[in-house]
């Protein structure tokens, strides 16, 4: 995944998708990068 502004070289957004109990979903995005190290 490559970023295409100067905001998304610091990090990398990866999606998720859930299934919400009320029969939807749900989209969250978790972002890494070298200020939020995935450990």
């Amino acid at each position: 995944v490559a970023g295409s502004r100067d905001l998304d070289r610091s990090k990398v957004q990866a999606p998720g998708i859930v299934r919400d109990p009320s029969g939807g979903h749900r989209l969250f995005y978790t972002a890494i990068g070298s200020d939020r190290p995935f450990e």
